[in-house]
């Protein structure tokens, strides 16, 4: 009876009851109370009260969503409820990811996903909209960043989502680095297992006709079954034996060179290894590594999760900065390579690399090149040819030449679409012309293959030495 009466002088002012504002008004006071405890706390004052605030289709629903997340179009008030809600319980709760993946986590995972995909899609210009702040607000109280690698059989939105959360990972303000053993060595060199200690680096190189540089194939929408380098690049051979290769984990034997990146069989863990290599580097002062570099680039140049303006997500962009890791001498064992991961520490200073791409109108594309780093086959794609420039941060006088393409991935890998192929050569200047493919001539040449990560701003993969194949390693550029 108390409490009744109570409620009674809580709802009246003056002698006016509140139930006597129309409904814009009462929306407005619940839509700017503070917190969400305070809104319930109105809405138990009658049943009145909780019909014309709480309603599915009240305003309420969308003034308090607009309040922390970018509103996507054509939602109506009873769906914002249903998101708000969820949100509000399934991201406060405690989950911690050191565990082994249960439904909790995959609750968790499939929210902080709805909330990725309205971040790289909805139609405005922001580098940081609202839900993509929220998103860095709930990973600063989570492990979900740290911990890369789980326990038990983990599930592709566990690797999507993480992949798609590259720039958030590299964030010191977010996360921290994570640690060696959450990568394997030899899966970040691309090294058969058994083969340290052995001879590995000997020399596998193959004869590369110096002709190769001298044509150019057509390269739009194309039927990749269909298509191959042209016959003057040096056509490949299968019973060449340098064309063999080993699955890095499974250790089988291959018939022909197979794309690191396979568009219907994207191999997420391995990508993820790949990442968690670069965030213990990059975050990681104890390495002495890349961390001095890194940390000592303005904001702006750091990567970022979307483009400002978002429909250009499926755009090539034109500036790109990042790194590249490789391993010099080559070490005798594991344990070696392990305590050593990258000739980053014998270096006074490491500088980031630029690239500087523009479009193209024909694929050049020479068999040296394919048979490294082989076109995509079997299925029709939109590939886009483009050249270009790589160069250093800060004062570089030299500037190597570039050529590649992309291709676009229609899987949808963890529920999120955007995933693109791209593969480029690196070709160092001698004399001031580009390096021959022949191998025992002057100047290196690198390919180098990567899945650009959906948003468009962040490409990870590996790199390989033409002339010295056994050469590989990790890398990573993000536009700037």
């Amino acid at each position: 009876m108390a409490a009744n009466k109570m409620r009674g002088q809580q709802i009246s002012a003056g002698g006016h009851s509140i139930l006597e504002l129309p409904n814009e008004v009462l929306h407005e006071v619940a839509i700017a109370l503070p917190t969400d405890k305070d809104l319930i706390q109105m809405s138990l004052s009658c049943k009145e009260l909780m019909a014309r605030i709480l309603a599915p289709e009240s305003g309420v629903w969308r003034g308090r969503f607009q309040g922390r997340y970018n509103v996507p179009a054509k939602k109506a008030n009873n769906e914002l409820m249903f998101e708000y809600i969820t949100r509000a319980i399934v991201l406060k709760a405690k989950i911690d990811f050191k565990e082994e993946e249960d439904d909790r986590q995959r609750l968790w995972m499939r929210v902080l996903r709805t909330m990725l995909q309205e971040s790289l899609t909805l139609p405005f210009h922001s580098l940081l909209p609202k839900t993509l702040k929220c998103i860095g607000d709930v990973l600063q109280k989570t492990n979900f960043l740290a911990e890369p690698l789980k326990p038990g059989k983990r599930s592709e939105l566990f690797y999507a989502l993480q992949l798609c959360l590259s720039a958030l990972s590299l964030d010191s303000a977010i996360t921290q680095p994570c640690r060696r053993t959450d990568y394997d060595m030899e899966h970040i060199y691309s090294i058969e297992k058994g083969t340290l200690g052995d001879g590995f680096m000997e020399d596998e190189s193959e004869d590369f006709n110096a002709s190769e540089t001298s044509s150019q194939s057509s390269g739009a929408e194309t039927d990749e079954s269909e298509e191959t380098p042209e016959d003057d690049f040096g056509s490949p051979d299968s019973s060449d034996s340098s064309l063999e290769s080993t699955d890095i984990i499974t250790n089988q034997p291959t018939s022909e060179p197979q794309p690191f990146i396979d568009h219907k069989t994207l191999d997420l863990a391995l990508l993820l290894e790949f990442h968690s290599f670069w965030q213990r580097h990059l975050l990681s002062y104890s390495e002495h590594t890349f961390y001095e570099s890194f940390q000592a680039l303005p904001d702006e140049l750091k990567p970022q999760v979307r483009k400002e303006d978002p429909s250009k997500a499926s755009l090539l962009s034109t500036f790109w900065m990042g790194y590249y890791s490789c391993i010099h001498p080559f070490p005798f064992s594991l344990d070696d390579l392990e305590h050593r991961q990258t000739c980053g520490t014998h270096e006074d200073e490491v500088e980031a690399m630029t690239l500087e791409l523009t479009p193209h109108p024909d694929l050049f594309w020479p068999s040296a090149c394919n048979k490294a780093v082989p076109l995509a086959k079997g299925v029709k794609t939109v590939r886009v040819a483009f050249e270009g420039k790589q160069g250093m941060h800060g004062p570089c006088p030299d500037e190597n030449d570039v050529f590649g393409f992309t291709e676009e991935i229609e899987v949808a890998y963890g529920g999120i679409q955007g995933w693109k192929r791209i593969c480029f050569a690196i070709c160092e200047r001698v004399d001031n012309e580009p390096a021959d493919l022949s191998e025992g001539t002057d100047g290196w040449v690198h390919v180098y293959e990567a899945v650009i990560i959906p948003g468009g701003r962040t490409m990870l993969g590996r790199w390989m030495d033409l002339k010295e194949p056994s050469a590989k390693g990790p890398f990573i550029f993000w536009d700037v």
